[in-house]
This record gives C-alpha cells, structure tokens and sequence, in this order.
C-alpha cells in the first residue's frame, strides 16, 4: 500500500489535469470548473505525499479523491468513467497493497 497508492494518485493526478482541457474544449462550465479539477489533482499529489508519513491520513485523503473524482462527472460527463477506473484501481491498491505490505512486514520479522 505504500508504493501503489500514490503511485495511483500520482497517475490520477496527470489525468484530472488532462481534463482540464477537456472541460475548456466541450464545455461551458469555464474557469470554476477547470480550477476545481487542477484543486483535486492538487489534492491527489498531496494525498500521495503524505503516504510517507501519515499514511493513515493519505488514505483518507485517496478515498476522498476517488469520490470527488466521480462528481466531476457533474462537469465533465467522461469524468464518471475516469473515476470509476480509477476507483477500482484505488481499491485495488489498498485491498492488495496492504496484503503485500503485511508481508513484507512478516519477512523482516524472520530470522534468515
């Protein structure tokens, strides 16, 4: 969990300010739509930084992410797609990354 989920913050972010152009280009939500997109990629980098040292706290942050994510779709329609690929990765990464963190945990602890 602690490499995947910022790495899929990380990616998340890139593709929330890619949307940016998309919001300019095919809608006519404007400038608040495509400050609130660069507002949640922004949140997105913040969230996998503190996976360092709070990851508890970057948790909280990621999953807040993903349902932003979602309700962007509220501006841009291909949002909702992008946010549930992305929600499926999250889940991914902390239902599988902590089963990998767990043991990796494990294998420190044994003598070699």
């Amino acid at each position: 969990m602690k490499t995947l989920c910022p790495a899929i913050l990380g990616l998340e972010a890139i593709v929330l300010l890619l949307a940016i152009l998309v919001l300019l280009s095919l809608t006519t939500v404007g400038a608040p739509g495509a400050w609130a997109l660069a507002a949640l990629a922004l949140l997105a980098v913040v969230g996998a930084g503190l996976f360092r040292r709070r990851p508890a706290v970057g948790l909280a942050v990621g999953w807040a992410v993903q349902g932003l994510a979602v309700l962007s779709a509220l501006m841009v329609p291909a949002m909702l797609a992008v946010g549930i690929v992305f929600g499926a990765l999250w889940w991914t990464a902390v239902h599988f990354g902590g089963k990998v963190d767990r043991l990796e945990a494990a294998r420190a602890r044994r003598p070699e």
